[in-house]
């Protein structure tokens, strides 16, 4: 049998600056990319179901306590995509009876999403409690107020980031691809599906590397291999800068790599990427944020405090919704898909 003749699509590059980590496809086509009826869709059941937004609206009532009276929670929802976890944010502080000190902004990186939720009207019977911004939160605008919270589901795994592997000699070596495809390969709008894919492992010269590398590289710690998620740590960053000081990121996640050679799912045409979170607990800790992590067999949770108080405040309500109830095993029992 005659070799499969190939055609060369990108030649060796790093893997943070591939197209694999392109987020064009977010931007282009909005909220179809989640609908189960699509090709390849991109789950978010879980994250989106109305007993992980319930939850997390009991922790966020909880913390009620720690604001005057009349002060309005503002929430700010990175990544919203379809806008369904929005919605339910709003539904169980209607059945918490807190609708009325909640304000929610739903933000995405691409336009045609927040279009489709508008043109969907997923949020139609909570008007006045919600307002729509194109936010690329990697470049924060400074016209930005200040949040109560910042959701974030699935949203690391949408940056770019670099799989390293550390040497006995404290040197890191760097993962690059080439990709291919098939020459006789009939076009598809899902190329990367078509993709066949090659690694190597190449000298990672970190004074070469970009200016967040460098920010960041210190807070790698010494294992042999390691995802650096430099931009998950630079946008976690500065969006605690938008928090109140009673105010936290919750943060919903994939489970992180067993190795970096397994360092992304591919959904359509996107590669979700795969997170390293104790390098970006150790990040925001030395920040002064406080962290807490919960992981089950589908999710990694995380709550960043800016101020360690509230997480001491919260302790109770935090074990009860956060470290026992929302695990994820009892949630995949209790989702409940809304409808648009």
């Amino acid at each position: 049998m005659a070799a499969m003749e190939l055609k060369l699509v990108q030649d060796w590059t790093d893997y943070n600056k591939s197209i694999l980590c392109s987020n064009q496809y977010y931007i282009e086509n909005g909220s179809q990319i989640y609908q189960q009826e699509h090709p390849y869709p991109i789950p978010n059941a879980l994250t989106n179901s109305l007993a992980h937004a319930a939850s997390l609206m009991e922790i966020l009532k909880a913390n009620l306590a720690n604001y005057p009276a009349d002060h309005k929670i503002t929430i700010l929802d990175i990544g919203s995509g379809q806008g369904l976890f929005a919605k339910n944010i709003l539904v169980a502080a209607r059945e918490l009876e807190i609708l009325d000190r909640i304000h929610i902004t739903v933000s995405d990186l691409s336009k045609q999403a927040l279009e489709d939720i508008q043109n969907n009207k997923v949020l139609k019977e909570f008007d006045g409690h919600y307002d729509f911004l194109e936010l690329d939160a990697l470049n924060l605008p400074t016209s930005l107020g200040q949040f109560s919270m910042i959701s974030m589901n699935y949203v690391y795994d949408a940056l770019a980031m670099l799989p390293l592997k550390r040497n006995a000699d404290a040197s890191f070596e760097k993962m690059q691809v080439r990709l291919q495809e098939a020459l006789d390969q009939v076009p598809s709008p899902y190329p990367l599906q078509q993709m066949i894919m090659e690694r190597r492992w190449q000298n990672y010269d970190i004074k070469a590397a970009s200016d967040l590398e460098q920010k960041y590289f210190k807070y790698l710690d010494g294992t042999e291999e390691q995802l650096f998620n430099y931009e998950a740590i630079d946008m976690t960053k500065n969006l605690s800068k938008l928090l109140d000081d009673q105010g936290f990121i919750f943060v919903a996640e994939m489970l992180e790599a067993r190795s970096a050679d397994l360092c992304f799912d591919l959904y359509g045409n996107c590669c979700a990427h795969e997170t390293n979170e104790l390098l970006i607990i150790r990040a925001m800790e030395a920040q002064g944020m406080e962290a807490l992590l919960a992981k089950d067999s589908q999710l990694m949770r995380i709550f960043f405090f800016k101020n360690p108080k509230t997480k001491s405040r919260l302790k109770s309500v935090l074990y009860q919704e956060f470290n026992e109830t929302t695990r994820t095993d009892k949630l995949l029992e209790s989702i409940q898909y809304p409808t648009q």
